[in-house]
């Protein structure tokens, strides 16, 4: 496992990276890395982690991740529709809100600042499952496509999150006990998640791709993922208090609650004809603040 020093450094090439390459209008690098990080890092990450995580961890992750999603997907459509109408843009600060970075950068931030990725790895998990069936539906209401519930289903069950949740939780009722993971496992988890430093590239391309500018819609995005995402986690971690999670879990939660808009929202704009401009510069606002309220939980909640 490298120090954090030296995840301190790799992060900080990895970002500086992006930017020069986004800068330079190079999107192959990130697109790339984008696809191993969705198709084969944080599926093995996701498995690994909800088959031999404790339970009553799993359970508890799960229970925050399920109700914020509810919450937010009955919350920001009814909010957003009455506050700024519909349109384009609308159909992008929805997307945005509701499906924040949960994997690319907490997981990475975990790991440089507990040592330790797997309560991002597994909320990651666990949101990502419960928030596959929003996405389309709310890119709908302002974005130029609707989705048909067939064509819903197909787009939950093929994404590689639900997929490595179905495998993963077979596996974990199928086992009974769980076995301790065999040798070469534990070690593929390690070198997986030292990997997920790379992700700030994606992040400094996404930043450096930006056009800087207030609208009412990114306004919307960064006081819901500013102020309101992390009063609900809060809310949320308070309501199961008495599950007594460790420290750290409580961290990755917390720094989960206040992530910026998932990169993959611009994939998503361009899918429904949204207005790809909301999402990079809710993006590029929100990340510097997030990583600054980051580096607060770390002093705040020991590991």
């Amino acid at each position: 496992m490298l120090s954090i020093q030296e995840r301190l450094v790799l992060s900080a090439v990895f970002f500086v990276v992006g930017l020069v390459l986004g800068r330079r209008g190079v999107r192959e690098p990130s697109r790339v890395l984008g696809k191993v990080l969705l198709y084969v890092i944080l599926p093995y990450l996701m498995i690994y982690g909800i088959v031999y995580t404790s339970m009553t961890l799993v359970k508890s992750v799960t229970l925050v991740a399920v109700a914020y999603v509810a919450i937010s997907a009955v919350v920001i459509p009814l909010t957003y529709l009455k506050l700024l109408g519909r349109g384009p843009g609308v159909g992008a600060a929805m997307i945005s809100s509701v499906f924040p970075n949960v994997g690319f950068l907490p997981i990475p931030l975990m790991l440089l600042l507990y040592g330790n990725p797997m309560p991002a790895v597994l909320y990651a998990s666990m949101y990502n499952v419960a928030s596959a069936p929003v996405i389309p539906v709310l890119a709908s209401i302002g974005g130029e496509s609707k989705p048909t519930a067939s064509l819903i289903l197909k787009r939950v069950f093929t994404f590689p999150f639900t997929i490595a949740a179905i495998v993963a939780f077979t596996i974990r009722f199928t086992l009974h006990p769980v076995p301790p993971a065999p040798s070469p496992l534990p070690l593929i988890k390690d070198v997986f998640s030292e990997a997920n430093i790379a992700s700030f590239l994606i992040v400094g391309d996404a930043i450096a791709r930006s056009r800087f500018g207030f609208r009412r819609e990114v306004l919307a995005v960064m006081g819901w993922r500013l102020l309101a995402s992390p009063v609900m986690h809060l809310g949320l971690l308070a309501a199961i208090a008495s599950l007594n999670l460790p420290a750290v879990w409580v961290a990755g939660i917390l720094i989960e609650s206040f992530m910026p808009p998932a990169t993959m929202n611009l994939v998503y704009a361009m899918m429904y004809g949204l207005d790809e401009e909301v999402v990079a510069v809710s993006i590029a606002y929100i990340t510097p603040i997030a990583l600054g309220l980051a580096v607060l939980v770390r002093l705040l909640v020991p590991a």
